[in-house]
C-alpha cells in the first residue's frame, strides 16, 4: 500500500510539472486576414518590403513565423534571408535566443514595428513576456535543429 501510494505521489507530481512552463505554440491562422493585412502595410512602409506569412511547418526564409500575441502586440520572427550561414543570436531580459542564421523576433504595436529588444527596452514587454517569447522560440529550435544550444 505504501509503495503504490508513493508511485501515485509521483506520478500525480510528474503530471502536475509536465503542464508547467509548456508553451502554447501559436499559428498564423490564429490572425484575422485584416490584422495580417494591417501588419503587412505597416511593414512595407517602413521596410519598402512585402511581409509574407509561413503558414506550414516549413522554415522559409524571409517569411514571418507568428510567435504569437501578447498584451495585445503581435510577435513574429523571421530568419534572415540571405545565404549567409551564421549563428544569429538575441539576449533579451537575460534570455538568449539563438537560431543556426541571422533572425529577428519582431513586434507589432501601435501601427508601428519594432525589435524584441527595442520593445522591451520601450517597457512595452515585461521579462515574463520575454521569456515566454523564448519559450516559444526555444521550441521552434529543438522542432528544427533537434536540440536548443
Amino acid at each position: 500500500m505504501r509503495r503504490l501510494s508513493f508511485l501515485l505521489t509521483v506520478f500525480l507530481l510528474l503530471t502536475i510539472f509536465t503542464g508547467c512552463g509548456t508553451p502554447s505554440i501559436p499559428s498564423s491562422a490564429e490572425l484575422s486576414v485584416e490584422l495580417k493585412a494591417e501588419i503587412g502595410e505597416a511593414w512595407h512602409s517602413q521596410f519598402a518590403q512585402e511581409l509574407l506569412w509561413n503558414e506550414g511547418d516549413d522554415y522559409k526564409r524571409g517569411y514571418a513565423r507568428y510567435y504569437g500575441t501578447h498584451k495585445g502586440m503581435v510577435i513574429w520572427f523571421i530568419e534572415s534571408d540571405t545565404n549567409i550561414a551564421a549563428t544569429g543570436s538575441i539576449t533579451v531580459a537575460g534570455q538568449e535566443m539563438i537560431w543556426g542564421y541571422e533572425f529577428d523576433i519582431y513586434v507589432y504595436v501601435n501601427e508601428t514595428i519594432c525589435t524584441i529588444s527595442q520593445a522591451y527596452s520601450r517597457e512595452l514587454l515585461s521579462d515574463k513576456d520575454v521569456k515566454q517569447i523564448a519559450a516559444i522560440h526555444d521550441y521552434y529550435v529543438i522542432q528544427k535543429y533537434g536540440k536548443k544550444w
